[in-house]
């Protein structure tokens, strides 16, 4: 026992020194380590459990404080939750240092309670505390120093003295080394609130936010209700970035002032920030409708006098003009024109104090009100701001008229005076595209200024190219590009211009340029982002070695804020959340532009005017730019549909310059395709790294959407959208329209849309319609063939987009699109015969000879038809055709058990033209026992069996030939007496050598009126065929110049195919004759 007493009091006297050192540092160190929490408690922690066995009789006494500290502790907990950490730092020092000589109590037990107040001070220790007073008083400081530290070496618990001894060295200068001191002070006696306050301000002062959060909370422990701690620690947080910590902080003061338009415009801010604008709407009209039906003020006679009493107090809660530029600016931040426009009309009157002035709405839609009058001046006197931001509105709604007068307010000063405001008009007339008076304020502000904004160069070349001056806007563009020789957007506008100039060369310079500077810019950020990443990895593995740094006034480490996992995810949500909801306010602005367009196009889309389609394309290309970005609608796997849920976004940066780099892409491909030079081709830089990062950059993730609507638009608008901007771009830049519609049909919202994706594709048809590609066309025909492979519609289709020419007669006579129809043809058979299950023709080699069935058919048809069972001609099919009409049964396919005449009558086409005759004379029988009033496939039978007859290989050439014309004859009776049916018969008889008979014909074609003049026009006799003079060609010429535009006439072909009869027959002058008066132009 007497050993252990021993040791006790051996380290009982240890931990005393440890004590003494401690103060001596505090007191005499330097400021740098003066409040060093880790050396404060290990300097307590041995004297602790002596303490605690010495006053174990005064736990009792001490019961009721411990619930009060810890009440306190509980409340510190609930209001900075997100001070665990550092919280449990205090309460270790507060632990450590209360113990110092019998001072309080830790949370671990019972301890002598600390004295509050200095009534309650020995009468030793407030004499003492008088004379340090003294001394501080009459600024002898050195001496004050000294005895402040004496008494707080003896009695280190009187938290006055460590008061005083802050504010002798705050007089002192030293800042730092005072407010340490104070903390010591305020720790000791946490119930003073103000000196919580006024440390926490000294904090910010000293650039030590976290220090000062920490004692505004501990001031707020004191009175939760304390408007001044509460706000300024909101402040704090909303200054580091802490968003969420400020928005409930605010929202703590409106519970306590609520409606507080000084509050609320700090939390509008936060909103703004985080992309929550419609929470800041209703936020502030609440408060608005708030003060309007609360607020009992009268005018004051003194107006000037009101102003300034509102400048002078911070904290005032006024509706005034400031409430409605900050409500109006939110409405126009949601492309809401008019209900900005009316919150400035209604806030003018309410600050006006003319509420009661509703007659006004009565005089229409107008701003009448609001412009100088002489009689009420009062009325047109509000900040400039306001009215500009009226006309604003004014232009957005399209009253032009009423905006130019409000515009006349400001345009009256230099631009000079007001830059800001001038650009705001002129923004606004250029967005919506009123260029003119956009120009002339660009041009007003460019005039007078001595610097001049790049923005406002830039805008003015965009308004002189809008307006067709295309000299003027490259010269603005150069002149940008000399103070910004690295503007990529720039560059590119310029390059656009030389391309509608016809400088395709400068043009394609320009690009290559754009295109390998991108490239240099990637490379450079991605070795910058490397780098950074190193830097934050031997930071961090310093830092588990290396004691943080603290500011020499703040016991917190104030080099920076370590967030959680959570919370960075937090942060990061919140962020894409802003960016989506700006993304969507952007795309509705542009939807918005778009419907006004909409009604200034031409029916047919390629009509319309340049300026109009060059505003069109532009504003669709930033929304095809957004839609094509969009991961969600490429998947990896196109048979994924788009659902409601979409797809996680994993970038949440919006890439401008992608969509430059592909842009550039795009005009260099167009250029390399006209332009003969030799221009570096600078892809061949790329590395396979580039390439794919190239198209990896053009798929990135969205947030959750509904199926049906993206960015405010239903996929019905997008789809319409990107339509009519790939037939603009059919006009001049086809390759361009292509590439647009073809990624616009990968999307699977439109892939797995029927109506969608093919009218996307008839849009890709029209395209190269228009530039006559026969290659995307050939395409966008086998595309609808496939999906639709046994409907009549795609062939019909395709029959009806065939051009004539040698290209298109290529395609359609392609092996491929030939064994196409023949597999077609047999799988159709072959569904028919297995369904038939008629065991007598399943054996091969039942077909009958193709030769013998074409000559046995009689010269009545209709009794070939009633002799002949057609389903002797079909092949039977083999094993290969039977498991391939199963498999596709089994998928769900089906396949018609009836032939389908379009099917013959192609297939018979293409045997035709390659002179198959048998087979194509066979194929279009069958087409014509299915149809036999179809005139198309009879005429197309005759034909072929004209061809057959004509080969020197038939074996029955006149019987073939008769055969030829019943199905001619039956041809003209399903088409009546006409142009076309006299021409069909003087070709036939042409066609076979018969010219004394063709000639007859072709003269009727040349008397009679076309189809589409029939009943206009009356028949003319034969022997007016062969007049011809100087009165006749005088007298018809007009007629002849509508001749040229009717596409139904056979009068040009009739003539030259009679005038070639009469070259060989040896009548050369009326060959001539005829083509003077028919065919010459």
């Amino acid at each position: 026992m007497a050993e252990s007493s021993k040791e006790g009091s051996s380290r009982s006297r240890g931990a005393g020194r440890d004590t003494e050192k401690l103060l001596e540092k505090m007191l005499y160190g330097s400021g740098t380590d003066l409040m060093d929490l880790d050396d404060i408690e290990e300097a307590f922690k041995d004297n602790e459990d002596d303490i605690m066995e010495n006053d174990e009789k005064d736990s009792e006494e001490e019961e009721d404080w411990d619930e009060n500290v810890d009440d306190e502790i509980t409340q510190v907990f609930i209001l900075i939750s997100d001070l665990d950490e550092l919280a449990r730092d205090f309460e270790d020092f507060e632990d450590n240092l209360i113990v110092t000589k019998g001072i309080g109590k830790t949370r671990h037990g019972s301890k002598r309670r600390v004295l509050q107040g200095e009534e309650r001070l020995a009468p030793e220790v407030k004499e003492l505390l008088g004379e340090a007073n003294l001394l501080y008083i009459s600024q002898d400081y050195g001496k004050a120093i000294d005895f402040l530290q004496n008494l707080i070496t003896k009695y280190p618990n009187v938290h006055q003295a460590w008061n005083t001894l802050g504010l002798v060295h705050e007089e002192m200068g030293h800042q730092d080394k005072a407010l340490q001191l104070r903390m010591v002070a305020a720790h000791m006696n946490q119930s003073d609130s103000l000196l919580w306050k006024e440390l926490g301000v000294k904090s910010i002062n000293v650039n030590a936010n976290q220090q000062a959060i920490y004692c505004f909370t501990k001031a707020l422990v004191v009175d939760p209700t304390d408007l001044d701690a509460l706000w300024d620690r909101s402040y704090i947080y909303k200054e580091m970035g802490r968003e969420d910590e400020a928005i409930d902080g605010f929202l703590q003061v409106l519970e306590l002032v609520p409606h507080h338009f000084k509050a609320i415009n700090e939390l509008v801010r936060l909103y703004r920030r985080k992309g929550m604008v419609k929470d800041a709407i209703q936020l502030y009209e609440k408060a608005v409708e708030y003060h309007m039906e609360n607020d009992t003020t009268q005018k004051e006679e003194d107006e000037d006098e009101e102003r300034r009493q509102e400048e002078e107090d911070e904290l005032s809660d006024r509706f005034g003009y400031a409430e409605v530029n900050m409500l109006s600016e939110l409405y126009l931040m949601q492309n809401d024109y008019r209900r900005s426009l009316e919150t400035i009309k209604t806030g003018i009157r309410y600050v006006q104090h003319r509420q009661h002035e509703t007659y006004w709405d009565s005089y229409g839609d107008n701003d009448q009100e609001y412009f100088e009058d002489p009689e009420n001046e009062e009325r047109s006197d509000f900040p400039i701001e306001l009215r500009v931001r009226m006309g604003v509105c004014r232009v957005y709604l399209g009253d032009v008229r009423t905006a130019a007068k409000h515009f006349q307010y400001l345009l009256n000063y230099p631009a000079t005076t007001y830059p800001d405001l001038h650009q705001d008009i002129a923004y606004a007339y250029m967005d919506k595209r009123h260029y003119e008076p956009a120009l002339n304020v660009f041009q007003k502000i460019v005039d007078v200024s001595d610097e001049i904004e790049v923005d406002v160069l830039i805008r003015t070349a965009d308004c002189y190219h809008q307006v067709g001056e295309l000299e003027t806007a490259a010269l603005f563009y150069s002149n940008v590009l000399e103070e910004q020789p690295e503007n990529m957007d720039v560059m590119l506008s310029l390059a656009t211009i030389y391309e509608e100039q016809g400088k395709e060369e400068h043009a394609l310079e320009l690009a290559n340029y754009v295109m390998q500077k991108t490239r240099e810019v990637r490379r450079k950020k991605k070795e910058e982002e490397r780098q950074k990443r190193n830097q934050e990895l031997e930071i961090k593995k310093s830092s588990t070695d290396e004691k943080p740094q603290r500011e020499k006034a703040s016991i917190f480490d104030e080099t920076g804020v370590r967030i959680t996992k959570v919370e960075y995810y937090r942060r990061r949500r919140n962020e894409f959340k802003r960016q989506e909801e700006e993304k969507d306010r952007f795309c509705m602005m542009n939807f918005a532009k778009i419907a006004e367009l909409d009604p200034l196009l031409a029916p047919n889309v390629i009509e319309t005017s340049k300026p109009i389609m060059r505003e069109y394309i532009y504003v669709a290309q930033e929304l095809y730019n957004e839609f094509t970005s969009t991961n969600a609608f490429y998947p990896s796997n196109r048979s994924r549909r788009y659902t409601e849920t979409g797809f996680f976004n994993r970038t949440l940066h919006r890439q401008d310059k992608r969509s430059l780099d592909r842009e550039a892409h795009q005009m260099a491909r167009r250029l390399r395709g006209r332009v003969d030079t030799k221009v570096e081709n600078n892809e061949e830089d790329e590395s396979d790294e580039e390439i794919q990062r190239r198209k990896d950059e053009d798929e990135r993730d969205e947030r959750f959407r509904s199926g049906s609507i993206f960015r405010g638009a239903s996929f019905d608008v997008w789809c319409d959208l990107f339509i009519k901007y790939g037939y603009m771009l059919a006009v001049t830049q086809p390759e361009t329209a292509y590439d647009v519609l073809k990624r616009v049909s990968e999307a699977n919202v439109f892939y797995h849309d029927p109506q969608k994706i093919q009218a996307i594709k008839l849009a890709l048809l029209g395209c190269s319609l228009i530039n006559n590609n026969d290659v995307i066309k050939y395409e966008v025909q086998r595309w609808f063939m496939t999906i639709d492979r046994f409907k009549p519609y795609p062939y019909h289709l395709m029959l009806a987009t065939t051009k004539s020419g040698p290209n298109s007669l290529l395609q359609y006579t392609g092996f491929n699109h030939m064994k196409y129809m023949m597999r077609t043809v047999r799988l159709i058979d072959t569904s028919l015969i297995e369904e038939s299950k008629k065991k007598s023709y399943n054996k091969r080699g039942s077909i009958k000879p193709m030769n013998d069935t074409i000559s046995g058919i009689e010269a009545d048809p209709s009794a070939t038809m009633a002799r002949l069972n057609f389903n002797e001609l079909f092949e039977v099919p083999d094993d290969q055709d039977r498991q391939t009409v199963l498999s596709m049964h089994e998928r769900g396919q089906e396949i018609p058990t009836v032939p389908i005449p379009i099917h013959l009558n192609m297939f018979g086409f293409q045997l035709t033209i390659g002179k198959t005759f048998n087979g194509a004379c066979l194929l279009l029988m069958r087409a014509y026992a299915l149809e036999p009033n179809d005139p198309i496939n009879t005429l197309s039978l005759a034909v072929t069996l004209f061809m057959r007859a004509m080969n020197r290989r038939t074996t029955n050439r006149h019987f073939q030939i008769m055969q030829g014309f019943y199905f001619l004859n039956k041809y003209r009776k399903l088409r009546g007496y006409c142009q076309e049916t006299e021409y069909n018969f003087g070709r036939a008889f042409h066609l076979l050598g018969l010219t004394h008979l063709a000639v007859p014909h072709y003269e009727r074609v040349l008397v009679m009126s076309s189809a589409n003049e029939k009943g206009k026009i009356s028949e003319e006799s034969i022997e007016s065929i062969y007049e011809y003079d100087e009165e006749y060609e005088d007298n018809k010429m007009e007629e002849e110049d509508d001749d040229d535009d009717d596409d139904s006439s056979f009068k040009k072909e009739a003539a030259y195919n009679l005038h070639l009869i009469y070259v060989t027959s040896g009548a050369p002058h009326l060959a001539k004759l005829l083509l003077a008066k028919y065919c010459t132009v």
